[in-house]
Order: C-alpha cells, then sequence, then structure tokens
C-alpha cells in the first residue's frame, strides 16, 4: 500500500511538500534519524519520531517520541496505535502534515449477464413518498437570558428583593 504525505514545515508555511511512500514492507518511520525516509529536522524531534502503519485498510500513527505528537489537536499516546483519517492534521514539533492512504483501484467485475425473466412492479411494491413535516420554530430567547451569569444571579436577587419588601409591607 502507498502512503501520501502532505508535509508543511512551520518555519515556511507556504511551502508544502507531498511525499508518496510504501508501506507494503511494513512501517514507515519519520523523525530526524537517517534512516527516515523524509529527513526531517529540529531540536524537538527523536530519531524515530512517529510510524505510519496500514491496519486492516485503515492508517494507524504511532508515537514514538518523548516530545509529543497530536492529532487534530490532542495529544497520541505514547507508543500506542491510533487511527487516522485522510483529513485528520498530524502535528509534531515544527511540522504540520495530513497524511492517507492510497489503496489500488479494484479489479474489474465480471460482466453479468443480463437477466431474462422481467419482473413487473405493481404499485404495492412502490413505498409511499415521504412528506417532509415543517419543523416547529422556537421562540426568539429574551434579550435579559443572553446575560452571563452574574447579571442573571444579580437580576434574580433583585426580584427576591423587591418581592420580600412587598410582602414585608403586606404584612
Amino acid at each position: 500500500m502507498k502512503l501520501q504525505v502532505i508535509l508543511t514545515s512551520d518555519a515556511a508555511p507556504a511551502a508544502r511538500q507531498g511525499y508518496d511512500l510504501d508501506l507494503t514492507a511494513g512501517p514507515v518511520v519519520l523523525g530526524r534519524g537517517p534512516e527516515s525516509p523524509i529527513q526531517l529536522e529540529g531540536t524537538q524531534l527523536s530519531r524515530e519520531h512517529l510510524a505510519f502503519t496500514a491496519f486492516d485498510g485503515q492508517l494507524a500513527l504511532t508515537d514514538l517520541s518523548s516530545n509529543g505528537v497530536w492529532l487534530n489537536g490532542q495529544p497520541l499516546p505514547k507508543k500506542t496505535a491510533v487511527l487516522c483519517g485522510p483529513f485528520d492534521e498530524v502535528r509534531m514539533a515544527g511540522y504540520t502534515m495530513t497524511a492517507r492512504l492510497l489503496t489500488p483501484p479494484p479489479p474489474p467485475q465480471p460482466e453479468t449477464p443480463p437477466q431474462t425473466q422481467q419482473r413487473i412492479a405493481r404499485t404495492d411494491d412502490i413505498p409511499a413518498p415521504v412528506i417532509p413535516q415543517p419543523q416547529p420554530t422556537l421562540a426568539p430567547v429574551p434579550a435579559w437570558w443572553k446575560l452571563d451569569g452574574l447579571e442573571k444571579w444579580t437580576l434574580i436577587l433583585a426580584a427576591i428583593a423587591i418581592a420580600l419588601v412587598a410582602l414585608y409591607r403586606m404584612g
């Protein structure tokens, strides 16, 4: 399976580079080490920082570093494979990337001979159309409800104070 990586360096965000890597021989490990297929630079990067693995037709990431890898803003657990989607953002020290598996097209399917038996549609086979029901509209929220917590409590306490004064004068 092929892995496509689009890499952006934080030092040059306008310069994006694309790489096609081969996952058929096993995991692809990125880092600053000489055996990394993409040479990454930075003192915050480990020699083996991040591993990509194909897992049941899906892409998995494993954080091998001591400084961390983030997937969509969330830190990855250390040394644990996590599935990654084609639009997920992977960040590590000084770099942002997206990665996806390039799957080969499916083999062509043999043509099936046309059916010789015809089926006549009956009206009870056709489902009734679904008529969308109008959604009830909600009343607009009163302006006083949009107040923050302190302002709401001030209004509530003021109303209680007015009610207590009124009860005191009545009694």
